[in-house]
């Protein structure tokens, strides 16, 4: 797998090389899909099916197995909203 270092801008940014932009056919305004993988943030097109996406990363994580399903993460991630605007 690439690796390769970026900085967080001041508005919480980050830019995607040029060389991944080139690979995957990404351009200004085109939508990628944020989540997840254990302690990694992973950013994928969105024009493929994130569940098959983020499904085919736990199968690559050595037979680990998720913490939580794809489907489960919405409902997760729904909830830690709800009580962060909790009182």
């Amino acid at each position: 797998m690439f690796e390769k270092r970026a900085r967080i801008g001041p508005k919480g940014q980050v830019v995607i090389p040029k060389h991944l932009r080139d690979e995957f056919h990404l351009a200004p305004g085109d939508e990628v899909v944020v989540g997840t993988d254990g302690s990694r943030v992973v950013i994928a097109p969105a024009s493929e099916d994130p569940v098959a996406f983020f499904e085919a990363l736990a199968r690559k994580a050595g037979g680990r197995r998720p913490r939580i399903g794809p489907h489960e993460s919405e409902r997760e991630l729904a909830e830690r909203h709800r009580r962060r605007l909790s009182p």
